[in-house]
């Protein structure tokens, strides 16, 4: 109660209403709460009144933007601050008003919902679609648009139960609790993402040699006929005057095996039979990846690897 009583009165913290990101959508599941001003671990996090990450408190979304980049995490840009994601490098290298609409955790669903209420109104020059196929492809393409559940702005696996209490009890603390907040989500998540960058190990790429029998074979061809008609349903959304560009975002079991049948290889065979404008992330990974991502615990992408896409994206671009 002393520590409670001291936090309150001498920190300056979001206020409660700012702790909570996220909250429920109808179309698309979740979506993050408008004109946020808060933190996720490490980094500052503002959004507009639509609920786009942005660079800093501006609030309103008022122009017209030239691209539009539409995905999960790393789009949205975990644990980066905005400055350093790749969205915003392509806008200072474009000069062009490019909009951050990656929300953590969307699966393609939900990317699509959020695609199309956005387009419905808006006439970009350019929509990039990102696709992360270890989660888009190979673990979720059969979920839907509420397969996780907000519980206090936090978001939470409804067909997981494990830990699901001690979850929801962390997502209280931290809500009304303003000591539990500033110590554990502010303080405690800043020191463990420091630890485990400096624990990043130079030889994360170890993979086994994959070995496919006819059930898995069958099961890639079934997640490839899904995404087909996931792509033949973002090309729909797109008219004539804008270019649509899908980014194929590797993980680490993609980097070994080029050759071998695979979800990164038959998602790049339908993109290609669908004439679709690509940008094959593997090719500038694979020699590289472990200065890329920020921990072995966690393989998002570093302020290194936001560049390296920044730049690759750019010069697809131009």
């Amino acid at each position: 109660l002393i520590g409670e009583a001291f936090v309150r009165i001498f920190l300056d913290l979001p206020n409660k209403d700012y702790r909570k990101l996220f909250v429920s959508d109808q179309s698309v599941g979740y979506k993050m709460q408008s004109n946020f001003v808060g933190t996720q671990g490490p980094v500052k996090l503002f959004t507009n009144d639509n609920g786009h990450r942005i660079l800093g408190n501006q609030n309103k979304e008022e122009i017209e933007y030239d691209i539009v980049v539409f995905g999960d995490s790393f789009v949205f840009g975990h644990l980066t601050e905005y400055e350093n994601t790749f969205v915003n490098l392509i806008d200072e290298k474009t000069k062009s008003k490019v909009l951050n609409a990656g929300v953590s955790g969307y699966n393609l669903n939900q990317i699509h919902n959020a695609a199309k209420e956005y387009l419905e109104l808006n006439n970009p020059k350019v929509v990039i679609v990102s696709i992360h196929v270890a989660s888009d492809i190979t673990s979720q393409i059969r979920q839907d648009v509420n397969w996780l559940k907000v519980v206090y702005g936090s978001l939470f696996r409804t067909d997981d139960p494990s830990d699901y209490y001690e979850y929801v009890l962390r997502s209280f603390l931290s809500h009304y609790s303003d000591l539990y907040y500033w110590a554990f989500e502010m303080k405690i998540k800043q020191i463990y993402h420091k630890l485990n960058i400096l624990y990043k190990k130079e030889d994360v790429i170890n993979i086994d040699e994959q070995i496919y029998i006819e059930e898995d074979i069958k099961e890639l061809e079934n997640k490839k006929i899904k995404f087909d008609d996931f792509i033949v349903k973002f090309q729909g959304l797109i008219n004539s005057n804008t270019v649509l560009i899908f980014l194929l975002i590797p993980s680490i079991n993609d980097l070994k095996h080029f050759e071998e049948i695979s979800d990164y290889n038959n998602a790049l065979l339908v993109l290609n039979d669908r004439e679709a404008i690509i940008i094959d992330l593997r090719e500038y990974f694979k020699n590289n990846y472990s200065n890329l991502i920020i921990s072995n615990n966690d393989r998002h992408w570093n302020n290194k690897g936001h560049k390296l896409v920044g730049d690759v994206i750019h010069n697809k671009l131009m």
